[in-house]
């Protein structure tokens, strides 16, 4: 059923580390983003109309950079869990394979 079957850790562990540094990199933009979307905040003038729409633009931007955010943390977390998937593989094949080696000792 699993014939031929092989599982390449070291590819694995690399994508984590690739999906972590993405991660961390869309946190640092979002930063640089919301510090250049911030100083937008006086454009909309000190009318009446300016200031519904600053209000609106505050409360949608604020829900966009926190699910922004939250994305950019869960790619760490994803990386950081499929990395640990990596580790768990390998440990448990070299486990297994040193288990096999033992007993084909044993049998001489």
């Amino acid at each position: 059923m699993f014939k031929d079957m092989d599982v390449n850790t070291r590819a694995i562990g690399d994508s984590a580390q690739k999906i972590q540094e993405t991660g961390t990199a869309l946190a640092n933009d979002l930063a640089a983003f919301r510090g250049q979307a911030d100083a937008l905040v006086g454009a909309f003038g000190g009318d009446e109309l300016g200031s519904a729409l600053a209000t609106i633009y505050q409360v949608v931007s604020e829900a966009a950079f926190e699910s922004f955010g939250d994305n950019a943390e869960a790619l760490g977390e994803i990386g950081l869990n499929l990395q640990g998937m990596a580790d768990e593989y390998a440990a448990t094949e070299t486990a297994a394979s040193d288990a096999f080696q033992q007993l084909m000792g044993h049998l001489g």
